[in-house]
């Protein structure tokens, strides 16, 4: 008699925990998915602005004008890459000017 007590009691204790594990579960996902609508109806911000922050944030100024970095190229190759190589990476007798040891 006393067996069939705590039988009864462990079935009725694990099917409470079953009926308040669906309900938490429920729960959870109606606002995990209440969650996921409102970042989709976010409007996400273009890809000129997150460069803009980015390059404000690394504090990289504005990027340069595509006319005098050719000018620069050209001017560096002609003059200083003969020594320090066409990129800068360093020739047969001038050094790394990328990544320096100093």
């Amino acid at each position: 008699m006393f067996g069939r007590y705590i039988q009864v009691r462990v079935v009725k204790y694990f099917k409470l925990n079953r009926l308040i594990g669906i309900f938490v579960l429920g729960a959870g996902v109606t606002a995990w998915a209440a969650q996921q609508q409102q970042t989709a109806e976010k409007p996400q911000p273009a890809a000129d602005a997150i460069q803009e922050e980015m390059r404000k944030f690394l504090a990289i100024g504005a990027p340069p004008d595509p006319e005098a970095v050719k000018r620069g190229q050209t001017l560096f190759v002609s003059t200083c890459g003969f020594c320090h190589g066409a990129n800068a990476n360093g020739g047969e007798t001038g050094p790394d000017l990328v990544r320096s040891v100093l």
